[in-house]
C-alpha cells in the first residue's frame, strides 16, 4: 500500500491555501493552515532584524506569542500563538511561497521539537550529508555539484531535522534548487520532482 502525499514541506502539512511548495510523504511532524489575507500584526518586540542589498527584515514577536515577519517595513505573514495558522499578505506568489517554506514552516517545526539550521541537505542511499555555512561559503554550489553526481536534493537554504526518531530524519525541503547565485525563489529555480523516500 502507498502512503499518500501531503501538501507541504519541512515536515509540516499545510492546509487550506495551497502555497506551491511541494508535497511529502510519510507522518508530518505538525500540520498549520495557510491563509492568504491582509496581515494585521500585534505590536511587539523585535527579535532580530536584517539587512542585506538593500532589503530589510526583522521579526517582532508579541507578547502573546505571534511572530510576525516584517519586509521592506510591512508585514508580510504573521504566525499564530498556537503556531496552527500562518497567515501570509496577498497575493500568494513566488516570494511570498518562498517565505512559507524559508521561514514559516521551519519556524513552525522548530517549536514541535525539531532541529532546524541554515543550511542545505543531500541524499543518497537512505543517507543524508548536510552543508552548513556562513552566507555566500558555497552551501548551494556544494548542493548543486552533489546533484549532478547524483545525489537527492533535499533543501537548500534551510533543513529540518526531525529528531524524535530512532534515527534522525531530514524532512525534504520545497521542490526548488538554485542553479546560480542571485536565484531566490522559485519563479527563477529549477524545478525538481519531491522524492519520498526516508533520509536519515
Amino acid at each position: 500500500m502507498t502512503a499518500a502525499a501531503w501538501p507541504g514541506c519541512h515536515g509540516v502539512r499545510t492546509l487550506g491555501t495551497d502555497a506551491n511548495i511541494g508535497t511529502s510523504l510519510g507522518t508530518p511532524l505538525t500540520e498549520v493552515e495557510i491563509v492568504v489575507d491582509v496581515v494585521d500584526p500585534e505590536p511587539g518586540e523585535t527579535v532580530w532584524t536584517l539587512a542585506d542589498a538593500g532589503t530589510s527584515q526583522r521579526l517582532v514577536r508579541a507578547p502573546n506569542g505571534t511572530v510576525t515577519l516584517w519586509a521592506a517595513d510591512h508585514p508580510r505573514l504573521t504566525i499564530s500563538s498556537d503556531r496552527g495558522r500562518v497567515t501570509v499578505d496577498p497575493p500568494l506568489d513566488a516570494l511570498r511561497s518562498q517565505l512559507i517554506s524559508s521561514f514559516a514552516l521551519p519556524h513552525v517545526a522548530a517549536e514541535r521539537g525539531a532541529l532546524v539550521f541554515h543550511g542545505a541537505a543531500a541524499a543518497r542511499d537512505g543517507a543524508a550529508v548536510l552543508i552548513t555555512g556562513h552566507g555566500g561559503a558555497g552551501k548551494s554550489s556544494s548542493l548543486v555539484g552533489l546533484t549532478d553526481a547524483g545525489w537527492v536534493p533535499l533543501s537548500e537554504d534551510v533543513s529540518v531535522v526531525d529528531l524524535a526518531r530512532d534515527m534522525p530524519h531530514v524532512w525534504p525541503g520545497p521542490p526548488w534548487v538554485r542553479r546560480r547565485s542571485g536565484e531566490h525563489h522559485p519563479e527563477a529555480c529549477g524545478r525538481r520532482v519531491m522524492r519520498s523516500e526516508e533520509h536519515t
